[in-house]
């Protein structure tokens, strides 16, 4: 039996030493555990996110420390990386040796115990100054990762830090918890492994959204552009789709549609960030200068509904949450006095407010009060919106992200755009259903489709963004419908499941259906039409497509009747009825109808 193998068996005998073992800092100060930093981590990265995103396990210092001040304070001169390195080497590393199974599987909550030691990982890839993934070496990055672990490597051939094996006893494992979390809460996992001897570095890798180099020509980018200070996440994202000469790996993330591409945005948005915090930074403290940037907008989109009664359109504010930003009692400075923000579905607050043509034409700030980092919820001034179907809310509309293919969605424009739009309709690209003009000199297409995908022969427009909002970044999509939906959960009645169709421009598709892990329908299937699946009961399924080399997946979460949220009170009424059958208790609890009175 091998040294650390002896460890292993007395920290078997030591697992609670994760949540228990405060790490020491070189200054003395008591610093989180890895349990807290698992826990800081896990939220950072998936709070806030909408159903159906991708999930970055993009670890840096820079979003180290934005984690640190955020769970634990601000504290001047305070090397939160470092911090967090001395909690995984306290709990994971003895004698040289690191211990990953300690942190396999996941804890009483039903967290990943091992999100903190594989951000180590992710770390070390993000520290390394590479243009291209491949180049990134084997040999270098493990003896960067023994650096920062404070590990030894396991002989002078293998740099893997010592008991640090590959395969099922190594990290692996840990990633595949991880994806598995994630499925389970409706997020799109994204770590894959390379090839070859490259395949283990290559999970840490595939975290790395935007890489150091590539930052730096997307600095340059900035450099000659006049966007503003806090321009819209996806405007910023459209506008660098026009930039020549970026890396390859980003202009592959701008290429992301839908909710596969919050966080691409996200991502963007931080750089754009970041490199106003450097230009900030003469002159001043450069931490001074990051907080000055971090005060900042909330970003809304917008929420059209119909008046029940009049059938009268109406327009309000849809907030966003932020990224990794737990807030509580934020509370909007509106017209009719002041309202708290709550939230409705992952990502997105209740809808709220009232927006007007004017705000549309010159944007809107709403002063809000609740965050030190935040001042106003902010509307971008723009010429255009596409607004998807809420699933939650029949008949109404709202900023969800990018419309796919084969999906119907709504056109707020301005009229002086309408041109470009017959244009677009002219050439086969798009139709629509109905023209109704709005207020203020703006026009609602609703029926919107796009039904071609040669938009790179368009000539010349008036709007480059509108032309980039609706020029569909995939050939090919998967769409659910029918069955019955569970609000707010993006889930669906075990016993009422949905029907998927996969959407593409080509003559055929193949789609494949899993859970588990167990292939359950691999086939080919016809575009645009209804397909039959076998569906296997509650669980987590994943839905893959492709077609002429263009994939796309989608996740469906099925839950029994057991599984169903409960209502408030508010919802369910006052009226209770008991009553036992075969033995079984019941209760009925809901609204009593009574004859007369007013509504």
């Amino acid at each position: 039996m091998t040294l650390c193998k002896k460890i292993v068996t007395i920290n078997a005998l030591e697992t609670k030493a994760i949540s228990v073992l405060t790490p020491i800092s070189e200054r003395g100060r008591a610093l989180p555990t890895y349990r807290q930093w698992n826990d800081a981590l896990i939220e950072f990265f998936t709070y806030g996110a909408p159903v159906g995103s991708t999930i970055y396990l993009n670890v840096s210092d820079r979003t180290l420390q934005q984690i640190g001040e955020q769970f634990w304070g601000e504290a001047p001169q305070l090397d939160w990386s470092a911090d967090y390195l001395a909690a995984v080497r306290t709990a994971l590393v003895k004698d040289g040796c690191v211990f990953p199974e300690m942190v396999r599987g996941l804890d009483k909550q039903g967290r990943p115990q091992g999100a903190a030691f594989l951000g180590v990982l992710v770390l070390v890839a993000a520290r390394m100054d590479s243009d291209a993934e491949q180049s990134i070496s084997e040999r270098d990055y493990f003896t960067r990762l023994n650096d920062a672990l404070g590990t030894e490597p396991t002989n002078g051939q293998i740099k893997r830090p010592k008991h640090m094996s590959t395969g099922a006893e190594g990290e692996e494992p840990l990633w595949q918890v991880w994806a598995a979390y994630l499925r389970s809460r409706g997020y799109l996992p994204t770590a894959s492994g390379g090839k070859g001897a490259w395949k283990y570095v290559g999970y840490a890798v595939s975290q790395t959204l935007i890489r150091e180099p590539e930052k730096r020509r997307l600095f340059q980018v900035f450099e000659g552009r006049h966007w503003g200070t806090d321009p819209d996440p996806e405007l910023l994202v459209s506008f660098l789709r026009h930039e020549d000469f970026l890396p390859a790996h980003v202009r592959t993330l701008l290429g992301r549609h839908g909710l596969a591409a919050e966080d691409v945005q996200h991502a963007v948005a931080e750089v754009y960030r970041e490199w106003q915090e450097r230009r900030h930074e003469d002159g001043h403290d450069a931490r001074s200068a990051a907080h000055r940037v971090l005060s900042r907008h909330l970003q809304a989109g917008l929420y059209r509904s119909e008046h029940w009664r009049t059938g009268e359109v109406q327009y309000t504010l849809f907030p966003r949450q932020p990224r990794g930003l737990k807030l509580l009692d934020i509370q909007l400075s509106l017209p009719d006095g002041p309202q708290t923000l709550l939230v409705e579905r992952p990502g997105y607050y209740a809808p709220l407010g009232e927006v007007t043509p004017t705000h549309l034409e010159a944007g809107l700030q709403v002063p809000l009060t609740g965050h030190p980092q935040l001042d106003a919820l902010s509307l971008p001034a723009r010429s255009f919106w596409t607004l998807r179907a809420d699933p939650d809310n029949a008949g109404a509309f709202a900023s969800l992200g990018r419309p796919t293919v084969g999906e119907h969605f709504l056109l707020l424009v301005r009229r002086e755009l309408r041109e470009d739009l017959l244009s677009f309709r002219e050439q086969g690209l798009m139709q629509w259903e109905t023209e109704q003009p709005w207020e203020g000199g703006w026009t609602e297409f609703t029926g919107v489709m796009v039904t071609a995908n040669h938009w790179s022969d368009v000539g010349p427009v008036k709007s480059r963004e509108l032309l980039d909002a609706l020029r569909p970044a995939s050939g090919i999509s998967i769409g659910v419908g029918s069955g019955l939906r569970v609000p707010q959960l993006g889930a669906w009645l075990a016993d009422a499941p949905p029907v998927p169709t996969v959407h593409a421009f080509f003559a055929e598709a193949f789609l494949t259906v899993s859970k588990d892990g167990v292939t359950l329908f691999a086939e080919t299937v016809e575009p645009n039409k209804p397909v039959n699946v076998p569906w296997a009961g509650a669980g987590d399924y994943e839905l893959s497509a492709e077609a002429r080399g263009q994939g796309q997946v989608r996740l469906v979460k099925l839950l029994d009747w057991a599984e169903l949220p409960a209502p408030s009170a508010s919802l369910l009424g006052t009226v209770t009825k008991e009553w036992q059958a075969s033995g079984e208790a019941y209760r009925l609890t809901g609204a009593q109808l009574k004859s007369g009175g007013t509504a």
